[in-house]
């Protein structure tokens, strides 16, 4: 071996030894072993036996893994620091070390037990101005080494009658079958750096008891992080019985975990969940994938998730509790999961049915909204909530899911009851008179982007070809008052001026309109513009375009909507197409006189309210000219 001495700096004053010479000289002080002029002044013989005495001691600490923190947290030269730099570097990324060195507890892993490693290490660059090393011990810290029992030579074999080689443990390489098993082969001191540069732990619920049996060969318990290729080598090449084994089985289990998808993640954490519960029922493998969205026939009903679901659903939801609790408190790697939860808490607020879009290529076939609660009610990320509104048109439900980290789901309810009444009491709603209201919530292009966020979230809203212009389809009653006006017609169609013109004639609009208008913060009063109307009236699917400004029924009226169901319209009209299309009110009332199910007073209510009439004048009923 080389000579060591003068000794490194480092090594010198980061050690509390004080040498016993075999001879007459006085006990030095490790420190002064690197000074060359004090090494110069020993004899050949002292040289070498202090050498010897130094080395032994290197090599045990090292052997141990028992570097002390006063040598430990010394920096290595550059060309120790270039080595770690390049194994630590990502392949092809060529960058310079510049001034980082390395401290000592990083390089451990590449010293191992070899001495002229780490003297090598800690030779300090030429021409560098060294530290001033302050005094690290005091007199009680000195540990004499040399002739006072201190080894003076490397390992020895046993001594006859001495007690036998501990060897090591044997390995066993079946999975734990139950928690007591995995909980016994389990240790949190253990730690392992996979190949995605993540941290895996001795208590991980997977992949524990491999780091458990692994710790039986490699240390790895040690303040350093070992890579797992590392430790994986060092198995394969091991001469324990069943180190190659685990090592196999091991590269295996990795591999598979780093490749693993999310779909497959989700269903093994579920399957680990119902093998831990003594009582899962009524909750089956099934059932269970099909609630988080990860069902092997692609079924899912995110109504399981409203906050109107029946209340069947919340007791199931409540048992959920039961089955996942236990394993909130267990930890376990998983790149794929990790990777989503990176995505869902680097988005602040977006609809589902655009987060599944964007996050179908990490997904698969699995449904956001299930896995979204998965993330949440099982491995517990903190940073969003999938929150459910629901909303009622027309006696349709509509559940509207988003992944929501900052915003009041109340704001969502008030955008879309304001789409709502604006649609009611104008026939569609206007995009800048909704950014507008919300003004004073969120300011510039983030209000805008969290206002579409929502309206395009929900089916029912369909935008128009007029700029800013949408409809919530089932939300206008305009639509049952015109589809009225050209069953009037049939066959002819309308034009939307005389559409336009019907509807601001009505005495007696309909109560919905009224509501809505009243719901307004600042009242609406009259329809939008006849072009946006027109739009949003074919928008309804239950008409058709005719021409460039009219429109037209899709389907004839079924035979009993004049004689069965509105009889008393169906006379009305004949009576005054009879007199030439207009009649007083009085010659009305007495032409139905005869009729005992038919009251003046309703009578001359409904005439307010029919879009086919008008009063060209006082107490006159007409028909309008394209119902004559």
């Amino acid at each position: 071996m080389a000579s060591i001495l003068p000794l490194p700096p480092a090594i010198a004053h980061g050690l509390p030894w004080r040498m016993v010479f075999p001879t007459k000289r006085a006990p030095e002080l490790l420190e002064r072993f690197a000074y060359p002029d004090f090494v110069a002044s020993l004899t050949p013989d002292e040289i070498q036996y202090c050498e010897t005495v130094v080395s032994a001691l290197l090599a045990t600490m090292l052997a141990n893994q028992k570097v002390p923190k006063t040598l430990a947290r010394a920096h290595v030269n550059r060309a120790t620091s270039e080595i770690l730099w390049e194994e630590r570097s990502p392949a092809g990324l060529k960058v310079s070390l510049g001034s980082t060195r390395y401290p000592l507890v990083q390089a451990l892993v590449w010293i191992g037990s070899s001495v002229s490693r780490l003297v090598k290490a800690l030779r300090p660059d030429p021409g560098t101005r060294q530290p001033e090393y302050q005094k690290q011990f005091t007199d009680s810290d000195w540990v004499d080494i040399g002739v006072d029992g201190q080894p003076t030579a490397g390992p020895r074999g046993p001594k006859p009658g001495s007690a036998p080689v501990r060897r090591p443990a044997k390995l066993n390489l079946v999975p734990p079958a139950s928690s007591a098993e995995r909980r016994k082969r389990q240790d949190e001191s253990f730690r392992l750096r996979s190949k995605s540069g993540h941290v895996i732990n001795g208590n991980d619920h997977r992949l524990g008891w491999l780091l458990y049996e692994a710790h039986k060969v490699v240390s790895l318990n040690r303040p350093e992080l070992l890579d797992a290729d590392h430790v994986i080598g060092k198995l394969s090449r091991s001469i324990i019985p069943g180190a190659a084994e685990l090592a196999t089985v091991f590269q295996a289990q990795l591999d598979a975990v780093e490749a693993m998808e999310v779909t497959y993640e989700i269903r093994w954490v579920l399957r680990e969940l119902l093998a831990n519960t003594t009582a899962p029922e009524p909750w089956t493998e099934e059932s269970l994938f099909w609630a988080f969205g990860v069902s092997e026939d692609g079924k899912f009903d995110p109504h399981f998730w409203s906050a109107a679901a029946p209340p069947s659903t919340f007791r199931l939801r409540r048992k959920l509790v039961t089955i996942t609790g236990p394993f909130l408190a267990a930890t376990f790697y998983s790149p794929a999961l990790a990777e989503m939860a990176d995505h869902l808490t680097s988005l602040g607020f977006i609809g589902a049915r655009h987060l599944q879009t964007r996050l179908a290529p990490v997904i698969g076939d699995s449904n956001i909204i299930g896995v979204a609660k998965f993330m949440t009610d099982v491995v517990q990320v903190k940073m969003g909530r999938m929150d459910n509104v629901p909303v009622v048109v027309d006696g349709h439900n509509y559940d509207l899911f988003y992944w929501n980290q900052d915003v009041k789901t109340m704001t969502v309810l008030d955008v879309c009851e304001l789409a709502l009444d604006l649609t009611a009491a104008r026939g569609a709603f206007r995009f800048e008179y909704i950014a507008d209201a919300f003004g004073d919530r969120h300011d510039g292009l983030r209000k805008e982007i969290l206002l579409r966020e929502i309206l395009n979230e929900w089916s029912a809203v369909r935008w128009l070809d007029e700029p800013g212009y949408g409809v919530v389809i089932g939300a206008s009653p305009i639509v049952g008052v015109v589809e009225h006006m050209l069953a009037t017609a049939w066959p002819r169609s309308l034009s939307v001026e005389n559409i336009a013109q019907g509807l601001r004639a009505l005495r007696a609009p309909p109560r919905e309109i009224q509501s809505a208008r009243e719901r307004l913060e600042e009242p609406v009063s009259g329809f939008v513009e006849d072009e946006v109307l027109l739009e949003a009236l074919v928008a309804s699917g239950r008409m058709r375009r005719v021409g460039r400004a009219s429109v037209a029924l899709k389907h004839k009226p079924e035979a009993e909507y004049w004689q069965h169901w509105r009889p008393v319209e169906r006379d009305l009209i004949d009576y005054l197409r009879s007199v030439g299309g207009s009649a007083p009110n009085r010659a009305i009332y007495q032409h139905f006189n005869a009729d005992k199910s038919v009251e003046p007073h309703a009578l001359a209510e409904a005439m307010k309210a029919l879009p086919y009439l008008h009063a060209p004048k006082f107490q006159w009923t007409a028909l309008w000219s394209w119902a004559t």
